[in-house]
């Protein structure tokens, strides 16, 4: 890769409720520790499903749905949002949702070596108006180009020899470190 040679893949995303959610009500959110909160309460048409596992909604925001999905024990299941698909199975009812403003970001070093790397930001937030969410992937080299033309690791059983003045001084063997 040379020096410069940076590839960015970039997904943006924003969108609004028609007017700002103003209905606010207290809840208590029982994650780590209960908590009262303020959350926003919206009244929509949506995708409601519940079962002894998990519940999960599915409502606009502008053109862009927002699925939330609950386990009820409380513990936290990526799977279901990965498998779940709401719309199909979920049923259209009119639902007062209490969900409070959120944000979440994370910076990940997906790759690493000496000569590149490959990183990922994402960021996400509700709020009263809307949703805005963006996520950038960039590999790129990890300096500059690296100043050698062969890489040489040392990582086996190996010989070595010392010398001064092309006299040989020291000459060994390393079998384990």
């Amino acid at each position: 890769m040379d020096s410069g040679d940076y590839s960015l893949d970039d997904v943006e995303l924003s969108d609004r409720f028609s007017e700002p959610i103003a209905q606010t009500e207290d809840i208590v959110f029982k994650g780590k520790e209960e908590k009262a909160i303020s959350a926003l309460a919206i009244i929509q048409d949506a995708y409601f499903y519940s079962s002894s596992e998990y519940s999960s909604v599915m409502f606009n925001v502008g053109k862009t749905a927002l699925t939330i999905f609950m386990n009820s024990d409380s513990s936290v299941n990526p799977s279901l949002a990965l498998n779940s698909k709401i719309s199909e199975i979920g049923e259209r009812k009119r639902v007062k949702i209490s969900i409070p403003e959120f944000k979440l970001s994370s910076k990940l070093l997906l790759a690493s070596t000496i000569e590149y790397f490959v990183q990922q930001d994402n960021s996400f937030s509700f709020d009263k108006y809307g949703v805005e969410g963006s996520s950038f992937t960039i590999m790129g080299p990890t300096s500059t180009s690296p100043d050698y033309d062969v890489a040489f690791t040392v990582d086996k059983p190996f010989m070595f020899a010392s010398s001064y003045q092309s006299l040989p001084l020291f000459i060994g063997s390393v079998f384990s470190l």
